[in-house]
């Protein structure tokens, strides 16, 4: 498993690389949301505060994990709110490398079962989009020859796990990608909308919050 960046970058500010002067206090996200980031006491921090809801996430260290804590809380207008929450996380995986489920079952329920636990080339000719219920606390990741990564959670937070796998046939015959993704979630759909539709939403109550933790750590090559 490879980490992609830039020698150049790697000691400046997380925000410089993504071309944001760090001491701005707004930054912007996809959508257009006003973001607020602030750094202190080494955990950076970015808040969405709107009219429905407020989000904020916290990124910090300790030790060799990053910490990643998440709080969505909902307005004080009286309106239910309907959500769910998904981490694509996409891995720049190598043929030969193998991936890592543990704590996750249950796979049948909302699809397939992952196809293989292999990290596969190209020619597997292979793409699926598997969802597993996590039974207690969730351990997956990558492993290979030079490093690895792995991703924790408490299955009472965060009660489901993505897998997606795309070794060759995607999206297109002419432009294959290889994509390799694992995604802790609160719901086993790909967007809210889904998530209704099989009953697997969640829904704020007026001032509600709810709060979950993902924990990441990289781990080193294995000696012979």
């Amino acid at each position: 498993m490879r980490l992609q960046g830039s020698k150049s970058n790697a000691a400046r500010h997380p925000l410089e690389r993504s071309g944001v002067d760090p001491s701005c206090a707004r930054v912007r996200c996809k959508s257009g949301r006003p973001w607020v980031s602030e750094e202190s006491d080494g955990a950076l921090t970015y808040r969405y505060i709107g009219e429905q809801f407020s989000f904020r996430r916290t990124l910090r260290l300790e030790g060799p994990k990053l910490l990643c804590d998440y709080e969505i809380s909902a307005g004080t207008s009286g309106t239910k709110l309907p959500w769910m929450w998904s981490q694509h996380l996409l891995l720049a995986t190598r043929h030969g490398e193998r991936i890592v489920l543990d704590g996750v079952s249950d796979w049948a329920e909302f699809g397939k079962e992952p196809a293989t636990t292999d990290v596969l080339g190209l020619e597997a000719g292979l793409v699926r989009k598997s969802y597993g219920k996590v039974t207690d606390r969730a351990s997956v990741g990558i492993d290979g020859s030079d490093g690895g990564i792995r991703l924790e959670w408490c299955g009472a937070q965060v009660p489901y796990c993505g897998v997606w796998m795309a070794f060759g046939n995607w999206p297109t015959a002419d432009k294959l990608l290889h994509q390799m993704a694992l995604e802790p979630t609160t719901a086993p759909s790909d967007d809210l909308e889904g998530a209704r539709l099989n009953g697997t939403e969640r829904w704020l109550e007026a001032g509600q919050k709810e709060h979950w933790q993902i924990e990441i750590e990289l781990l080193p090559p294995k000696k012979d």
